[in-house]
């Protein structure tokens, strides 16, 4: 297959690099300008970040089209209060509305391809409902991480170091200053590690206390996780993949998602429950013992996905 990816914010790149492998010639694009539709196949968004881009060139050219979404935040729909998603503020209507337009376009876009896809299948009733198609067929492509990095690291290196560490937007609904409390509560003198960026980097600084917190570069990320004791993923599937492939122990906030994508292989505790959280780092930070956890992943769903669409 010849295909079109359109990518932004450097969207990790390791899944198109198996489709080359596997013979698929893949041209990568930012923009909607200079496209070569006389030689392409099929447009692929995987992300919401190029949805609407990649709609456009689909329609443009009549080209067949290939969507995916992880999942769509539900207090921005109002399905949801965003209390439970640690904002400690209730968030203007008005934003509320600016909130809804922009992910009622966006699954617009999306449920305009020809296959689509998300993360996890408790996501699926939620985006029938704002699409306003209740039989609306949804695939599943689980969050994917790249092996092949992780491979390289070596594992006699695990637990050098007496830190924590969260791989993470610096966003609230990540929930990140939960994570800052929790230590507090049980006088963690250790490190906690934050690789990310976001606009709440400026609030951990400023609660953080005597926590000693140090910033690192995603560059960096394997390797620094693969020497901490634990991994801290209230809400991010991927990273707590990553972590299981490193051995190292992850905490979660329990939800829908984290069990359908970890299954019961990390440690769950009630969601926003700052002292269970606190109680459960303490515990695995004075037994943190080696656990490997072996990731098979299905690297052919993605092509699997795109043959489906191109055939259509």
């Amino acid at each position: 297959m010849r295909i079109l990816v359109i990518v932004k914010d450097g969207e990790n790149n390791h899944q198109l690099r198996r489709l080359i492998e596997k013979g698929h010639i893949v041209t990568i694009k930012n923009t909607i300008e200079d496209i070569p539709y006389k030689e392409i196949d099929i447009v692929v968004s995987l992300s919401e970040k190029t949805v609407e881009n990649a709609f456009n060139i689909a329609q443009r050219y009549n080209i067949p089209f290939y969507a995916h979404i992880d999942w769509i935040p539900p207090w921005m729909v109002f399905k949801d209060s965003e209390y439970n998603w640690g904002y400690i503020d209730k968030i203007k209507f008005s934003k509320k509305m600016n909130f809804i337009r922009k992910y009622q376009n966006l699954a617009m876009y999306w449920s305009m391809a020809d296959i689509k896809s998300m993360s996890a299948v408790c996501f699926h009733e939620l985006m029938r409902e704002i699409t306003g198609i209740p039989d609306l067929r949804i695939y599943i492509k689980r969050p994917s991480i790249n092996i092949e990095e992780i491979k390289k690291i070596d594992m006699n290196n695990t637990f050098t170091n007496n830190q924590i560490v969260c791989v993470s937007k610096f966003v609230p609904h990540k929930r990140i200053h939960h994570l800052i409390k929790a230590l507090q509560m049980i006088d963690y003198d250790g490190i906690l590690v934050l690789i990310g960026s976001g606009e709440d980097k400026n609030l951990y600084d400023i609660i953080k206390g005597n926590l000693k917190i140090e910033y690192a570069s995603d560059l960096d990320k394997y390797k620094i996780m693969s020497e901490s004791r634990i991994v801290i993923s209230l809400w991010n599937a991927t990273v707590a993949l990553e972590a299981m492939a490193l051995g190292i122990p992850v905490i979660s906030y329990d939800s829908d998602y984290m069990r359908e994508s970890c299954d019961d292989k990390i440690n769950y505790v009630q969601n926003n429950n700052i002292s269970e959280l606190a109680r459960k780092i303490r515990e695995l930070n004075i037994n943190s013992p080696i656990i490997k956890s072996h990731i098979f992943e299905d690297n052919d769903v993605l092509e699997k996905l795109l043959i489906k669409a191109v055939n259509r």
